[in-house]
């Protein structure tokens, strides 16, 4: 995938309470799946 027409979005979700919820289906993909939801919410300001 090179990327090329993906969206290019501003978020800011400095001050936003947000809720993760994650599974222990397969702890290699799940804990993949939420460090990247971490590091998204960092990325957009949110350092709750």
């Amino acid at each position: 995938m090179s990327g090329a027409g993906a969206p290019k979005l501003a978020i800011d979700a400095s001050g936003l309470q947000v809720a993760i919820v994650v599974t222990s289906w397969h702890t290699q993909i799940t804990d993949g799946l939420l460090a990247g939801a971490e590091r998204a919410l960092q990325a957009a300001g949110n350092s709750e």
